[in-house]
């Protein structure tokens, strides 16, 4: 619940942080956009179907962001799962 006697509600009333995808001032959307995608592929273990799902992207639109932005998963020697 929030608590402010102030007609205008700041940052600091908020009770959670920002994370970093949020804090994004003067970056660009792609920017934004590309570690988005990196950080469910990661989570996901770099499976392209089920990280598609969760961006609620086609597996292929997914894989011609990972080809634009040059992503690699930690072994980039193994091929991506679908």
């Amino acid at each position: 619940m929030l608590i402010n006697r102030e007609p205008e509600l700041q940052p600091e009333d908020f009770p959670f942080q920002a994370s970093p995808v949020m804090a994004a001032e003067g970056r660009r959307l792609e920017d934004i956009e590309k570690v988005h995608i990196e950080r469910v592929l990661t989570e996901s273990g770099w499976n392209l179907s089920r990280s598609a799902r969760v961006l609620g992207i086609d597996r292929t639109t997914l894989y011609n962001k990972i080809k634009r932005y040059n992503l690699r998963g930690e072994d980039a020697g193994t091929p991506a799962r679908d």
